[in-house]
């Protein structure tokens, strides 16, 4: 999901501060070929974490493009 809004209401220089936002979930797991004697299990896969987020405070105005970001992985 995400969600992006311009900041126009503000006045002067402000005008051109915005925010964007963006969050999304995953899950994973591996299946393996069943076998006498081999794995069962259904584990993750590796580097798959189920929670992301970022928040930027964004800036465009008259030439001047800028972003500042917050971001967040489960582990």
């Amino acid at each position: 999901m995400a969600w992006q809004q311009r900041l126009s209401f503000l006045p002067g220089a402000l005008k051109g501060m915005g925010v964007r936002a963006n969050y999304s979930f995953t899950t994973s797991r591996a299946t393996f070929p069943s076998a006498p004697g081999e794995r069962t299990d259904h584990p993750t896969l590796q580097r798959t974490a189920p929670n992301n987020w970022n928040f930027d405070v964004t800036y465009d105005k008259k030439g001047v493009s800028a972003r500042m970001g917050l971001t967040h992985n489960d582990g």
